[in-house]
């Protein structure tokens, strides 16, 4: 799952990565072009990773499958970037899908 968010001139992808274990949120800067096949991705960096309690941290990591989590997992899911009042929050899916969380993002 992905979500594109544009912040001072520059553009911004948030996803995470079915199989990786654990899933996490991720973050990539876009370098768009005027032909959409010239578009380019800077370097992935991982930005959350789940904690233990509701995020599932203290479960086992195990390679995401696509598809609904069944129960409570090690993976964050459907990051997406918003502002409020001129923060950057980063949203989420935490213990797979059995809870939101919301984060400040600092440095983006």
């Amino acid at each position: 799952h992905g979500h594109l968010f544009a912040h001072d001139g520059r553009l911004h992808m948030t996803f995470s990565r079915i199989g990786d274990a654990p899933e996490c949120c991720l973050h990539c800067e876009v370098i768009p072009a005027d032909d959409w096949a010239g578009w380019r991705f800077g370097p992935v960096r991982e930005m959350l990773r789940p904690a233990p309690g509701w995020e599932g941290g203290d479960m086992p990591a195990m390679a995401s499958e696509m598809g609904t989590a069944k129960g409570r997992m090690n993976e964050l899911r459907d990051p997406a970037l918003f502002t409020d009042d001129g923060t950057i929050y980063l949203a989420y899916c935490g213990g797979g899908e059995c809870g939101i969380g919301i984060a400040r993002v600092d440095g983006l």
